[in-house]
């Protein structure tokens, strides 16, 4: 992508700008937002733009990244991991020490040199 592409997609409307995107980018644009947005919205002509430039198995593997990206970003903002860099520095994964059944990670913040795990209030999934 070139700089230009990634202001205008910034910018409101900035997808629709003439000539800076090709028909293939601006099919799998719209195709995005609409799957991200509002899936209820895709129509025929969304599913005919994309077929006019890809394959159904190019479709369908369009589709799982969106979703994937989606469905991550949801886990993401669920747990309200941090989505700058900056504050990704802070987080670091700590291996889980309840035993050995539990075999997996858990995300701490440290800040100042004090490790802690993110707190649940009470009633909440997964508290005790």
């Amino acid at each position: 992508m070139t700089d230009e592409q990634i202001r205008a997609l910034k910018e409101p409307g900035g997808k629709s700008q003439a000539g800076l995107f090709t028909p293939e980018e601006q099919a799998i644009l719209r195709y995005t937002d609409l799957l991200t947005t509002r899936p209820e919205n895709i129509e025929e002509a969304d599913l005919e733009a994309l077929s006019a430039q890809f394959n159904e198995e190019q479709i369908i593997e369009l589709t799982l990244a969106i979703a994937t990206a989606n469905w991550t970003t949801r886990i993401n903002d669920g747990l309200q991991v941090p989505s700058t860099d900056t504050d990704a520095d802070d987080w670091h994964v700590a291996e889980c020490t309840r035993g050995p059944r539990h075999h997996h990670r858990h995300r701490r913040r440290v800040r100042g040199g004090e490790s802690r795990t993110p707190q649940r209030p009470r009633g909440q999934l997964g508290s005790r």
